[in-house]
């Protein structure tokens, strides 16, 4: 089983390479995205320090319900470790390093890449080469009953009423739709293989 979300990923960026694309969750968006100055790969260590950190803690590092505040947090609030008791020191450095508000000192964005990270000493009870080749059992599998069973989600999603996510047509689109359906009109040509002809 996986979980994967790429619905926007980009291919071959480089180490120095930037794009400007403003996208992705709130909560995980590196202060650069926030600040649309051009960002490269280490928005992504930004956002893997702000999944451990939510993971271990339960909020994302500068959780608001409020957005706004939430980016003036990412941009200029400091790192606090809430409960602080859910957080050891090898977890605490690592954060920290994920979490550098300037992308140049930033864990993971210098020219070593993943390996920085991989030696870690948070991360020191992975034997990296047992996980790449799927020899590692995790330690914890949910069970699961069939392919539709929630049993392993919080009711508070499960209860949640489903709703219809079709919106109704603008009048913009429908009034560029009908430009682009009306493009053609008194245009005759037929192609002659369509009458039976050569």
């Amino acid at each position: 089983m996986r979980v994967t979300d790429f619905g926007l990923a980009k291919d071959n960026i480089g180490a120095s390479d930037k794009t400007a694309t403003f996208c992705g969750t709130p909560d995980y968006l590196a202060p650069e995205i926030i600040m649309d100055k051009g960002h490269g790969r280490g928005v992504d260590w930004w956002s893997l320090g702000t999944m451990i950190y939510e993971m271990l803690g339960g909020l994302p590092p500068f959780y608001s319900e409020n957005v706004n505040v939430m980016y003036e947090r990412v941009k200029k609030a400091p790192l606090e470790f809430k409960p602080p008791d859910k957080f050891t020191p090898d977890a605490r450095d690592l954060i920290s390093g994920l979490l550098q508000k300037d992308p140049a000192l930033r864990m993971g964005s210098s020219d070593r890449d993943a390996a920085e990270l991989k030696e870690h000493a948070w991360f020191a009870p992975i034997d990296w080469v047992k996980l790449y080749n799927r020899e590692l059992a995790p330690p914890f599998r949910p069970k699961v009953e069939h392919a539709t069973d929630t049993a392993n989600f919080d009711e508070e999603f499960t209860s949640q009423p489903i709703q219809e996510s079709v919106m109704p047509e603008s009048a913009l689109a429908a009034a560029s739709a009908n430009k682009a359906a009306n493009h053609f009109d008194g245009f005759t040509f037929v192609d002659k293989s369509v009458l039976g002809g050569k």
